[in-house]
């Protein structure tokens, strides 16, 4: 059986921590970034793991010329992504 996997940006507090654990509670495993809270997003972790779906955090730091630029976004999926 496949599982499905969500990348959840910033899932140390706040929005991204909801949205992680939102969607583990649906049966999908996580990987959530942290830019400077490493302790929080591995009690995030925890909680995920609590919930029988895999988890790991991963510092993740966009340098600051890539920061608030307007209409410059990027999305990439994975080539086989489904609907």
């Amino acid at each position: 059986m496949e599982s499905k996997i969500a990348l959840v940006t910033g899932g140390s507090r706040g929005l991204g921590k909801d949205m992680a654990l939102s969607l583990a509670k649906r049966g999908m495993d996580i990987i959530i970034t942290y830019q400077s809270k490493q302790a929080e997003a591995e009690k995030v972790v925890e909680e995920i793991s609590q919930l029988n779906q895999k988890a790991m955090a991963m510092h993740f730091d966009i340098p600051r010329k890539f920061q608030k630029r307007p209409g410059k976004s990027h999305l990439i999926l994975h080539p086989n992504h489904s609907q």
